[in-house]
């Protein structure tokens, strides 16, 4: 076990928690509705959880999605222990914090957590320091006590992101020979029928 957990805090990734971040977090943990301190607190590390993952989501050029997360919802967030980010068109990673010092335990996947989920990621959260450390991940969250030495490095976490990615492509093809497709996308009759000709169509009728 030791072994391992040393691999994986070698492959950990460092990031510095912006002002952003703690400002957001103070502001989700105070909002109307949130009453006990418990609750606050959750909120609070939850909130910088999320953010940390956000900020290496976007140095990959991974696209997010904030608004579409249950930890920007401001219901969601006061109902559920909510700590998800949805990247866009893969769907909501799990993003569980950890306080400086617990990472050699385990991190808390709470019993409401949906099974559509596409992977957790564990972050260590240092806030006299303003870093947070993203610690590893997993594929398939299960609620319970998730002991850090069965995450595996972060670097699989893209391995896995990019294996979504291409198993969800021949699906989008589908949904566009059927002409159901996201915005951006053009329809089938628009690639395969020259411009001019619809145009000219349109003008004999």
């Amino acid at each position: 076990m030791n072994g391992h957990l040393e691999n994986i805090r070698e492959s950990s990734i460092p990031l510095p928690i912006t002002t952003a971040a703690l400002r957001l977090a103070e502001k989700f943990s105070n909002i109307g509705g949130v009453m006990n301190q418990q609750k606050k607190e959750q909120v609070y590390w939850n909130t910088l959880a999320v953010c940390a993952v956000k900020d290496y989501m976007e140095m990959m050029d991974i696209s997010t999605d904030l608004n579409g997360s249950d930890s920007w919802n401001p219901v969601m967030r006061l109902a559920t222990d909510a700590a998800d980010l949805k990247l866009t068109q893969l769907g909501h990673l799990e993003c569980r914090p950890l306080k400086l010092g617990q990472s050699g335990k385990f991190c808390n996947i709470p019993l409401e957590i949906p099974e559509d989920r596409i992977g957790l990621v564990a972050v260590e959260i240092d806030t006299q320091r303003q870093a947070a450390t993203l610690l590893g991940f997993i594929a398939t969250p299960k609620a319970g006590k998730l002991t850090v030495d069965k995450l595996q490095s972060i670097d699989k976490l893209l391995l896995h992101l990019d294996w979504l990615e291409r198993k969800k492509a021949p699906v989008q093809l589908r949904q566009w020979l059927h002409n159901k497709f996201d915005a951006g996308w053009q329809s089938v009759a628009e690639v395969l029928v020259p411009k001019n000709l619809v145009l000219l169509s349109a003008a004999v009728q």
